[in-house]
């Protein structure tokens, strides 16, 4: 079956009508102006067909087989070398959405062709072949066929980096959370912090009368700023989509870690919008962001045993044991929760 190009398509029209005219009229001028065209054709047709055949060895490319690791949002590029040995113009694209061929169009002689991967979604993503049209003579026909080219694309989730970030905090003795660390602001508060000269605009509620008496002058009290309170982290799972529960999960850990690197008590809450899931509050900030890690580890699908290719090995090890501890933990942790909450609520009328 003949395929035609946007080109071929016009010089078909082209062949339909002068060959009509030369049937209503009887003209032979128009009859042999057909055949050529038609001629034309079959000869573009016949050059596409036979190099469409042997497409797997007119296209060499110097790597066939491209077996890669990714995290979901990032993308990466490779370069593999192709040599084309026809004259006929082919044009590539990829079967999967996640890979992406640049030039598309490949001519006659050495070339290098980009492969890009990326993807937003994890996830574990396989081709064997790309598709090739080969474009006829003079581009009036195209022909469809496969080159052999795997490709075998692993993409992490996002989580997946902050999973490692905050491993890699608790692995190496981060401290953090629960009163560790004085909060130094001066403001309205109850703890005192130290007494100071009268300035025009301040409370005569504050006056420190003892220290005026001592001095001679008008003395204030100043009090620490009640910001040390802390932190409560509430997550609402439910997200549509992989993509927007990737990213909201990994936005929640982030917020984790950082509220206890900057050593603030902290505390979090996740609920479906039906249930609390987990409630962790007054604990010290490295067991609070163990169980937000646990309970993703426990939620969301990890590709733990791959961490070799985002990592080195034995960082990777490493890892790998304290992640697996921690969701060991977890489990039993979520059970006692779920445990304490059915005693609740048989406890209540």
């Amino acid at each position: 079956m003949i395929i035609f190009s946007e080109r071929g398509k016009k010089v078909f029209l082209l062949l339909l009508g002068c060959a009509f005219l030369a049937g209503l009229f009887q003209d032979v001028f128009l009859l042999s102006l057909a055949l050529v065209i038609a001629g034309f054709i079959l000869y573009d047709y016949k050059r596409g067909k036979d190099a469409a055949k042997k497409l797997n060895e007119l296209v060499r490319f110097n790597s066939k087989n491209i077996k890669e690791v990714l995290v979901a949002g990032k993308k990466k590029k490779i370069e593999v070398s192709c040599e084309v040995d026809t004259n006929l113009l082919v044009n590539l694209s990829s079967p999967l959405k996640q890979v992406k061929l640049k030039p598309t169009r490949l001519r006659k002689g050495k070339q290098s062709l980009e492969v890009l991967l990326a993807s937003d979604v994890c996830g574990s993503y396989t081709q064997d072949k790309i598709k090739a049209e080969v474009l006829g003579w003079r581009k009036l026909t195209r022909k469809e066929e496969d080159i052999f080219f795997h490709v075998e694309l692993k993409v992490f989730p996002r989580v997946m980096v902050a999973l490692v970030q905050a491993a890699l905090y608790l692995l190496q003795g981060g401290r953090g959370g629960a009163g560790e660390v004085a909060v130094a602001f001066k403001g309205a508060g109850t703890e005192y912090a130290d007494t100071r000269e009268y300035v025009p605009g301040d409370s005569l509620h504050h006056i420190d009368w003892k220290a005026t008496a001592r001095q001679g002058k008008l003395m204030v009290k100043e009090f620490f700023l009640e910001a040390g309170q802390g932190a409560h982290i509430i997550y609402d799972t439910r997200a549509t989509g992989p993509l927007s529960q990737d990213k909201l999960a990994t936005r929640f850990l982030n917020m984790c870690l950082g509220v206890v690197q900057e050593g603030y008590p902290v505390g979090v809450s996740v609920h479906d919008g039906e249930k609390i899931l987990l409630h962790v509050q007054d604990r010290a900030g490295r067991e609070v962001l163990k169980m937000a890690m646990g309970y993703l580890l426990h939620g969301r699908e990890v590709f733990l045993e791959d961490m070799d290719s985002l990592i080195d090995p034995l960082t990777s090890m490493r890892i790998r044991r304290f992640l697996n501890k921690v969701k060991e933990e977890a489990v039993q942790k979520f059970l006692e929760f779920e445990a304490k909450v059915i005693q609740e609520k048989l406890g209540k009328p």
